[in-house]
């Protein structure tokens, strides 16, 4: 948007403009202007929800899963909320023909990996990494296998 001085502005003005034109003039302006405040309060509504937005995380390299810690915590708080049982059920266990999310760590389980999957008491299906069941197999989200 190219920015215009208001001697500019006054030199490409008509002489002898009636009152009624420049109100005109006025309204269109701040027409205009309504109308740019709107789209920036859109963007900047639209920039702040995809910011609060999960998003999936980087791959294709080593070691991006979250860290033992984080899954150890997440299932100490699904233990505690009751959506985990602090024993570990039976469930299936095998390659992942579906992509799932995990519950544990929230990232997607790609297919063909090993994943377990277990029914919730209200007949929801739950699925986990490997390695995220393993931490919860161990105890380390305080659940006994």
């Amino acid at each position: 948007m190219a920015v215009i001085s208001l001697q500019e502005r006054r030199a490409s003005r008509p002489r002898g403009q009636s009152v009624e034109d420049r109100a005109r003039d006025a309204i269109e302006r701040w027409a205009r202007t309504v109308a740019r405040c709107q789209r920036s309060r859109w963007l900047i509504d639209s920039s702040r929800a995809t910011l609060d937005r999960s998003r999936p995380r980087f791959s294709g390299g080593a070691g991006l899963l979250p860290e033992d810690a984080a899954v150890r915590s997440r299932l100490r708080s699904l233990i505690d909320s009751g959506v985990l049982p602090a024993e570990v059920p039976s469930g299936w266990v095998g390659p992942c023909l579906e992509q799932h999310q995990c519950l544990a760590c929230q990232d997607e389980i790609p297919l063909q990996e090993i994943e377990f999957e277990w029914e919730s008491a209200e007949g929801q299906a739950v699925f986990f990494h490997r390695r995220c069941f393993d931490v919860w197999r161990r105890g380390d989200g305080r659940g006994r296998s």
